[in-house]
């Protein structure tokens, strides 16, 4: 699409945006500002919707989501198969090995998220060594997930990550912190300023929360295992609906390079002055996030790690894990202390 011709459209794009991605507001502004300053006036219509529970509707231009739902969008026939005209070429390779479907790519990947555990300089140790109280995590929040980083990292598969989970309901303190450990309810990143306690289950993103301090960020390895033998990292990826044709397609595939490049990513991380500590899937970016802040060597180390995996569950997700995240926590809060 050349820069110097203006697209007339009333009709907006309807883009559906998993409600968790960091700084909604701020994500959708700039995504719509780049747009409208590459010369397009057609209205964008976000729609947040929380991707974990349930399917977004089915009248969306262009999705934007966590890659556990990858398989399920495009079994339900939310997304299409992309053509081959977006630069991956920066992606990191684990990215793009795990983002097929049927060996063909549905979604552009653009920014990665990872369990780590935070600590200050001088008490590092694995999650593995920890006492009661030590840590803070949302186990409630992030049941499901912690349970199948698990399962796949555990010798003895559910035994092994049900053990997993009873474990952290033991090491953030028991009962009590259990039943705060919602993200409605989460104080931990509170706590650990405090000193309450010594290590941050959680995001890189929560690094922005901290003071300053000399931080140790390293991968969390939620199993029984000693070592990781798949690190799976969330990869967020942005997809086109089946609905759009002509025009209407041309203006989401202009919008989902706007969203790829690497600018857009920069600024993102840091608008207003603000380092959000986001992860871009694009692994040159990393040489520029270094040089803002000595932290991102300790991301980078984490996301270049040529074993990661990107988290996807199957088709069934929608059938499968809310319900299985559900009889979870109610199992861990039927556990005694």
């Amino acid at each position: 699409m050349s820069d110097d011709k203006l697209i007339h459209s009333d009709d907006p794009l309807i883009v559906y945006c998993y409600r968790q991605i960091s700084d909604a507001a701020v994500f959708s502004d700039l995504l719509t500002a780049r747009f409208s300053q590459a010369c397009h006036d057609r209205p964008v219509e976000f729609r947040f919707w929380d991707c974990y529970q349930q399917p977004p509707g089915p009248d969306g231009d262009l999705y934007i989501f966590d890659g556990m739902i990858l398989s399920a969008l495009a079994a339900k026939g939310y997304i299409r198969r992309l053509p081959d005209i977006i630069d991956t070429s920066g992606i990191f390779e684990w990215v793009l090995n795990g983002s097929k479907v049927r060996n063909q790519i549905f979604g552009i990947p653009f920014m990665l998220c990872s369990n780590v555990l935070i600590s200050r300089e001088g008490e590092t140790t694995t999650i593995n060594s920890l006492l009661p109280g030590q840590i803070a995590a949302p186990l409630q929040s992030m049941i499901g997930e912690y349970y199948v980083l698990s399962y796949f990292n555990s010798p003895h598969r559910d035994e092994g990550s049900l053990n997993t989970l009873k474990r952290l309901r033991k090491l953030i303190g028991g009962s009590n912190a259990y039943e705060r450990s919602r993200f409605s309810q989460y104080d931990g990143i509170e706590r650990f300023i405090r000193g309450e306690c010594k290590y941050l289950l959680g995001f890189t993103e929560d690094l922005r929360y901290l003071p300053p301090n000399n931080y140790v960020v390293q991968s969390a390895n939620i199993s029984e295992s000693i070592r990781m033998e798949l690190p799976f990292q969330y990869v967020n990826y942005v997809s086109v609906g089946m609905r759009p044709r002509d025009d209407r397609l041309l203006d989401c595939l202009d919008l989902i390079e706007i969203l790829a490049d690497s600018q857009f990513f920069l600024d993102y991380c840091t608008l207003d002055g603000q380092m959000r500590y986001l992860l871009p899937a694009n692994r040159n970016l990393y040489t520029q996030l270094c040089a803002l802040d000595g932290l991102y060597e300790q991301l980078y180390a984490i996301v270049s790690d040529e074993n990661n995996c990107v988290l996807r569950y199957g088709k069934q997700f929608y059938e499968e894990f809310p319900q299985k995240s559900a009889q979870l926590r109610s199992l861990l809060a039927n556990c005694s202390d």
